[in-house]
């Protein structure tokens, strides 16, 4: 991985901007930080700003594991397109994906098993997104570990899960092609075009790191040395920095 502000970082940047690339967009730890109540990440200031002046001067795509009812009640504007559930859950103008009614009732399961494991732990919480559930342990104190009663219910869980850990969660997903790199392919096609540039901050985002470099261009939030995204950004603040240097180029600025 390579510092995304460099000589050589700027001008992979420029490079897309010339050719007509879509641009995506992970939500959280993103384009917003990491908080301890999800319902608070909202998008503010300059940063919200900036992509809502992006989104005027071209389509902008934005791939979260929330909800696409939880995006819709955060973001500030309505981008060209929006998918949720870690690419399950996608708007009409995509499509709609096969196996969802499967999804929902495994999800049920699930969370009729957890549900009584972390009921009288108050540092876990246990999100309910439909087609996928999150467990939350960003308010567990002491070591962080999970209690033993719901590591052997996960263990237990059926139809078996797919499992994705992410920053203090750990994500719980049906089986499958459905994932963010597939719905980036999807929005690819639709928007009919060839080269995109993602940007992501979790291990929910290494599906889409890991396409073809010479059609996406992945950039990390954060440094991580596994990660398979080409760049990254030090912070996550620097996504107001990122936008602006995208915004200048689309106008002949760069």
């Amino acid at each position: 991985m390579k510092y995304l502000f460099t000589r050589e970082g700027r001008e992979a940047l420029r490079h897309f901007c010339q050719d007509g690339a879509l641009w995506a967009f992970d939500y959280d730890g993103t384009l917003t930080p990491i908080v301890r109540d999800p319902d608070r990440a909202v998008m503010e200031g300059e940063s919200a700003e900036l992509l809502q002046h992006l989104n005027r001067l071209t389509p902008l795509a934005i791939i979260s594991g929330r909800s696409l009812g939880s995006l819709r009640r955060l973001l500030p504007f309505s981008p060209a397109y929006l998918v949720g559930n870690h690419g399950l859950e996608r708007e009409l103008s995509l499509g709609s994906l096969a196996g969802t009614n499967r999804a929902t009732q495994a999800c049920r399961a699930w969370k009729a098993a957890l549900a009584p494991a972390v009921r009288d732990d108050a540092g876990l919480v246990l999100e309910d997104k439909g087609l996928s559930l999150s467990l939350h342990y960003r308010e567990k104190r002491g070591n962080g570990s999970l209690p033993e009663k719901v590591v052997q219910t996960i263990s237990r869980l059926a139809p078996a899960p797919r499992i994705v850990l992410g920053k203090k969660v750990i994500n719980f997903m049906p089986p499958g092609g459905h994932h963010k790199g597939q719905a980036l392919r999807d929005i690819m096609a639709k928007a009919r075009v060839v080269w995109a540039v993602y940007l992501g901050d979790d291990v929910t985002d290494e599906d889409v790191f890991s396409l073809p470099s010479s059609q996406v261009l992945g950039i990390r939030v954060g440094f991580d040395p596994g990660s398979s995204a080409r760049y990254y950004l030090r912070r996550q603040e620097e996504i107001w920095l990122l936008l602006r240097t995208v915004i200048s180029c689309l106008e002949g600025g760069e």
